[in-house]
């Protein structure tokens, strides 16, 4: 009797741990910002953004570098080496004129905004 009491309590746990991760899931999903409204004060903000990708370059070192546009709006999108490999990407997967979505920290370097992806999807 005891130990069916103690299965049942942690299967009761287990659910409400499961449907708490998915609210949480949905509540923390990064925000879609349009890139015309993006400025100093979405610094250090996980965003959403979307457009067509140009300026696609590889750098010496491995690192891709590449701009997001969607009208008026554009933002530089710079990736390390090492987070091409831990995001399985290859640099020569990204053309210009392709549709992205990318999701990723705002940063400010040398004065101008740009996005440290975490996440890139290809549409």
């Amino acid at each position: 009797m005891k130990d069916e009491k103690i299965y049942r309590i942690s299967l009761l746990v287990s659910l409400l741990g499961l449907v708490a991760l998915f609210v949480f899931a949905h509540i923390s999903s990064p925000e879609s910002v349009d890139l015309e409204e993006l400025g100093h004060g979405d610094i250090g903000d996980r965003v959403k953004i979307e457009g067509t990708v140009g300026s696609v370059h590889v750098s010496e070192g491995g690192h891709l570098f590449f701009h997001v546009k969607e009208g008026n709006g554009k933002i530089d999108v710079v990736l390390f080496e090492d987070d091409l490999i831990s995001m399985d990407l290859e640099p020569d997967e990204l053309e210009d004129g392709d549709k992205a979505v990318v999701i990723g920290d705002i940063e400010l370097y040398r004065g101008d905004i740009q996005i440290q992806p975490v996440e890139i999807r290809l549409d």
